[in-house]
């Protein structure tokens, strides 16, 4: 093995003149329209995508032409071996010798030029530390930050027998072409790509501080009008219960006139006329047929209830009777004494 790269090293050191002219000034075109499917959506060559990516380690590294054997793009130089040290470098590198030979058109009988199993190690000549599928950290971000298009895909396509296959290659970069709408240059910048934590924590904060400030005053504001509808209640209230009080009292202390019969009030007059040993003068009354008012009330501060009447009728219609002398009425027949007399006489007998 370590025989057969010393050939692969002598082969890539014995280039032919033209490859050696294309040295200083750079080989970046394409020879034909082999690679216009990759130009056309990157917007550059493939030799230019890898020239640009050597340069992030290597300012002055410019691409030779190189040879049909795919060993002669191997990262060979101690002062870039970080940007070239890795399975992506590798592909650009071999996209790159079939831009430059115009190979790939995938017309029969060309395939494109293949990278034989093997082919990875050989190129890597013994650098170190070697990345597959991605790139070291800091490259990464350089990458991301000069906005160097490198196909999302080149990432994914590796093998691990070491070789390298073009038609491959091709058919899995144009579907991620055509899946993605050709932006597909910005998925491993996403990932590593660093948020700037200061002006994220700036705007977070003025963020709580906003949504704080809007809560206390929603709440003050929907405080102040419950409190405002409870006054106006509360004031509607005091307002009522004076006046159905008063209306109460008045209710209780109220009745209903009762319009007694002639019989009636002459009932009343004898039950509530007071008892007197002196009987009154007779007088003849006669009562018309005008009904009286009759208000009753009682005493409600005593716990015997002490009963009072006062009935007013409306004056009755009494005819004038002759002034008659002053008598005693007959009190009623009197039993008899067991002596057989008869108890004395008082006042005028009625006849």
């Amino acid at each position: 093995m370590a025989f057969y790269r010393i050939l692969v090293f002598s082969s890539a050191l014995s280039w032919s003149p033209l490859a050696v002219r294309g040295q200083g000034q750079g080989n970046t075109t394409c020879k034909g329209t082999s690679l216009d499917w990759y130009t056309s959506v990157v917007g550059e060559t493939p030799c230019q995508t890898y020239q640009s990516l050597r340069r992030i380690c290597a300012p002055n590294y410019t691409t030779r032409g190189f040879p049909i054997d795919p060993l002669g793009i191997g990262c060979n130089d101690p002062g870039d071996r970080q940007c070239c040290c890795n399975s992506i470098a590798f592909g650009l590198g071999m996209l790159c010798i079939n831009c430059q030979q115009g190979t790939g058109t995938d017309v029969l009988p060309d395939q494109g030029i293949n990278g034989a199993p093997g082919a990875y190690e050989t190129y890597l000549f013994g650098c170190a530390p070697i990345t597959n599928q991605s790139l070291p950290s800091n490259v990464q971000q350089t990458v991301c930050n000069n906005e160097l298009k490198i196909d999302d895909d080149m990432y994914g396509i590796f093998w691990p027998n070491g070789q390298w296959i073009y038609e491959e290659a091709r058919s899995q970069i144009q579907a991620g072409f055509t899946a993605k709408a050709n932006n597909t240059f910005s998925a491993h910048c996403n990932t590593t790509t660093p948020t700037p934590t200061p002006k994220h924590s700036s705007i977070s904060g003025g963020a709580i501080g906003g949504i704080a400030v809007a809560a206390i005053a929603g709440l003050a504001f929907a405080g102040f009008i419950i409190w405002f509808f409870l006054r106006r209640h509360r004031a509607a209230v005091d307002m009522i219960q004076p006046t159905n009080s008063r209306n109460m009292g008045e209710m209780d202390r109220q009745i209903d006139p009762f319009y007694p019969q002639p019989s009636d009030v002459t009932a009343a007059l004898m039950s509530d006329a007071p008892i007197s040993s002196t009987p009154p003068p007779p007088t003849t009354r006669r009562v018309g047929p005008e009904k009286g008012t009759v208000v009753m009330g009682w005493n409600r501060g005593s716990s015997d209830v002490g009963a009072s009447s006062t009935i007013s009728t409306s004056a009755p219609t009494v005819e004038p009777t002759p002034p008659e002398p002053e008598r005693h009425l007959d009190a009623g027949q009197l039993g008899r004494s067991p002596s057989g007399r008869l108890p004395p006489a008082y006042g005028e007998q009625v006849l």
